[in-house]
């Protein structure tokens, strides 16, 4: 992903969440969910459905 940005930001009982929508090598556009913590765990990846800037 080159050049993420947060997208959405919320609170979960183990820690906070963040979905950050960055461009990939190709120039498609995919959304990654991680939970936030010394070290990012990845919960998901798919295309964003929201409109990107």
């Amino acid at each position: 992903m080159i050049n993420g940005r947060v997208a959405g930001r919320w609170a979960e009982r183990d820690g906070e969440k963040l979905a950050i929508i960055g461009e990939r090598f190709n120039g498609d556009f995919i959304k990654v969910v991680v939970k936030d913590s010394e070290i990012p765990k990845v919960i998901t990846v798919c295309y964003p459905y929201e409109t990107i800037d």
